[in-house]
């Protein structure tokens, strides 16, 4: 009688066990679909923040380089296969002096802001009269997709 009961409060105890178990393998693979689609939209989330800056840095260049066109009669004259902004000697532009310099040291320069990600923000002027600023974009953001272009007439896909 005594070893009937150790039995059946063993085989009690192992089903407790295995549906314990059982419970806790579906409840991590939920769990775990769940953190992938959490980091997926985090990704998504990133790419659209990133994106967001590049059109902001571009805009705030398109501004420095009208003041540089304002005071200057040109824009930076810079010629192909041109200059990547925001890194070196490209990574503030002085209105006043009329060049591209390593550092903003006064109120007449602009910071020129280098891409947030594994792009970049290619500069090109062969004459002064117009630039192109070419750069991409991971998502579409305010219409714009891929590749863009920059000039003094706005922004456009290319």
């Amino acid at each position: 009688m005594e070893n009937k009961k150790q039995i059946s409060l063993l085989s009690a105890l192992l089903i407790a066990l295995a549906t314990l178990g059982i419970g806790f393998w579906f409840g991590t693979e939920y769990k775990s679909s769940q953190n992938e689609e959490v980091l997926s939209k985090l990704s998504v989330i990133e790419e659209k923040t990133r994106d967001t800056k590049r059109l902001n840095d571009i805009k705030t260049t398109q501004i420095a380089l009208e003041l540089y066109y304002m005071d200057n009669g040109k824009y930076p004259i810079v010629t192909s296969p041109g200059v990547i902004l925001g890194i070196d000697n490209y990574s503030c532009l002085d209105y006043t002096k009329g060049l591209f310099t390593d550092k903003c040291v006064n109120e007449n320069s602009t910071q020129i802001y280098q891409d947030p990600g594994d792009h970049k923000y290619l500069y090109i002027s062969e004459n002064g009269s117009t630039y192109n600023i070419i750069f991409e974009l991971e998502n579409s953001v305010d219409n714009y997709s891929n590749k863009v272009l920059a000039t003094p007439n706005g922004l456009e896909n290319k």
